[in-house]
């Protein structure tokens, strides 16, 4: 939907007028919205750390449970259900997170 010339003279004079009376508010309103690099390359790196923390978990869980079968160890045994139960809350959040940012960048 384009506007009319009507429209976008009118839009100019109030972005004129604003831009002499306010500069401040013109150049925050210029930066609205954009990232940092740093907030660009965290965002990026983002999934691999979460398959890195992933694999870490259920790794060591494997081998707390190798080893308690190993050494016939209940502490150890009870070990490794706690991190089987910490890699399944781990994946459920981190599910979760995906979703509300793809809610985010949906809107």
């Amino acid at each position: 939907m384009s506007l009319s010339l009507h429209d976008r003279r009118v839009l100019a004079d109030i972005e004129r007028q604003v831009n002499e009376h306010n500069p401040d508010l013109v150049s925050l309103l210029a930066t609205f919205g954009k990232s940092s690099p740093r907030v660009r390359a965290m965002a990026a790196l983002r999934p691999h750390v979460d398959l890195i923390v992933k694999y870490v978990v259920l790794v060591t869980g494997m081998a707390l449970l190798v080893a308690a079968v190993a050494l016939h160890s209940a502490p150890l045994l009870a070990a490794a259900v706690g991190v089987a139960l910490a890699f399944g809350l781990l994946r459920l959040v981190l599910r979760c997170g995906q979703r509300r940012h793809a809610l985010r960048v949906d809107r």
